[in-house]
């Protein structure tokens, strides 16, 4: 017969392996239910996360664009932009900034040099939706003779070099801006300022870019209300009753849900809105 130390030779034993089975079953049970946790907190974190913007400003592509030059209400170059089923000019309205964190009010001023409206072709930075561009505007296609597939429908162009960007040129027929009222409106959303909304700067809203927002808007850089309609983003540049500039009024309202009453009309692709700005409602504080 076998001795005991052969037995034991003989046999692996772990005690308390066989006597805590219903140990194991709760623990694969808990990990279980533990990585599902950790999951489920990613996908939350994940979707409250501040959403990066699908707009850009190419500053590898310069562009040349011509059109009517205008300060009123705001400075901007209205462009032809294609043409309709019955072959008449469909025309699109550029927001036009400085170069770093300023508006181009004196810029314009200068060009226009007492005029209210100039016909040119203006170098700059255009930006675009790059969605519809592959990631780069150099991948459009050309659909008329200055625009490009991606441009977004609320295009900003950022001057290239001040007054010297600007060439005058023939205008090949006399256009006016074309304000269109739509009425007194009450609309809620946030202020922004469109030059790193619309592609200088992403994240380009909300409170992690307040600070830069600011300071964009106190360097003259047109505010504007980003709103829904429908559940599609609009935007309507904000000015005073009498079109003036607000801007060093709207900064405590920059980042935050807002709530605006004003006037509204339309120039083209770009909304106006007329304002009080002692009528804003900060919405954070509003209940």
């Amino acid at each position: 017969p076998a001795t005991v130390s052969e037995n034991l030779k003989s046999q692996f034993f772990i005690g308390w392996a066989n006597n805590n089975k219903n140990l194991f079953r709760v623990s694969r049970i808990s990990a279980f239910f533990a990585l599902l946790f950790i999951i489920l907190i990613g996908i939350v974190l994940g979707s409250n996360q501040q959403k990066l913007s699908p707009f850009k400003i190419d500053y590898n592509n310069v562009k040349k664009i011509e059109g009517w030059l205008s300060i009123k209400p705001v400075p901007s170059l209205k462009i032809i932009n294609g043409k309709d089923a019955y072959g008449n000019p469909v025309f699109k309205t550029i927001l036009l900034v400085d170069a770093f964190k300023f508006g181009a009010d004196a810029v314009v001023k200068k060009v226009l040099n007492g005029d209210s409206v100039k016909y040119v072709i203006l170098t700059g930075y255009l930006s675009s939706n790059i969605i519809g561009c592959s990631g780069s505007s150099k991948d459009c296609v050309e659909i008329c003779s200055q625009c490009i597939i991606g441009t977004t429908d609320n295009p900003v162009m950022e001057i290239e070099n001040g007054q010297y960007s600007f060439e005058a040129k023939q205008a090949p027929f006399a256009s006016n801006i074309n304000v269109i009222s739509v009425g007194m409106q009450t609309l809620q959303g946030e202020i922004i300022d469109p030059k790193c909304y619309f592609g200088a700067m992403n994240p380009g809203q909300g409170k992690s870019h307040l600070s830069c927002a600011a300071r964009c808007i106190s360097g003259g850089i047109m505010p504007v209300l980003k709103y829904e309609v429908n559940n599609q983003n609009k935007y309507a540049v904000l000015v005073g009753l009498n079109g003036e500039q607000i801007n060093n009024k709207i900064l405590n309202f920059i980042g935050v849900p807002v709530e605006i009453e004003g006037k509204l009309s339309s120039i083209d692709n770009w909304g106006i809105l007329k304002i009080d700005t002692k009528n804003i409602i900060n919405c954070a504080n509003k209940y």
